[in-house]
This record gives structure tokens, sequence and C-alpha cells, in this order.
């Protein structure tokens, strides 16, 4: 007996398209997918505030980070180059 939750592999696509275990199959997956749909819609639109939270810290903490590194990196390329003038006169 044929497993009825899916459509006969036998089938030709055009004669699968009109055999109601097929249509039944596919109108269920279709109505899967869209619950799918939504529910992954519905989770990404709305934020979770305890995230919101807990992240300002961390980002708080590499932007002080970051911008101590670009105030080092600056002053070494200063340093650098006020040799290389220094030296070249």
């Amino acid at each position: 007996m044929a497993n009825a939750s899916a459509p006969d592999p036998g089938l030709k696509p055009a004669a699968a398209q009109h055999d109601p275990l097929y249509v039944a199959w596919s109108r269920a997956r279709q109505r899967e997918d869209r619950r799918r749909d939504g529910l992954l819609h519905g989770l990404q639109a709305q934020a979770d505030p305890s995230e919101a939270a807990g992240i300002a810290g961390p980002i708080t903490s590499w932007a002080e980070v970051h911008a101590r590194e670009k105030r080092l990196h600056a002053s070494a390329i200063a340093g650098l180059q006020g040799r290389s003038l220094g030296q070249a006169g």
C-alpha cells in the first residue's frame, strides 16, 4: 500500500498534478510553509527587551577599546612620520 502522505513517485509530473493525493499533500505542505513563515516573521519582528539591555555594555566596551586602539595607531604613525622627517633633514 502506498504512503498516503506523499504522492506516488511513479506518476509523471502532469499526471501528478491531478492526483487527489498529490493535491492534498501539496496543499498541506503549502499550509505548513505559510504557518512556519508567519511564525518566523512574528519572532523576527518582536525584539526581546532583555537582549537589548544586555548588549549595551559589550558594545560600549568595544567602542572604548576600538577608540583607544585608533588613538595609539595614529600616535604611532605620527611618531614614525616625525622620525622620517627628522632624519631626512
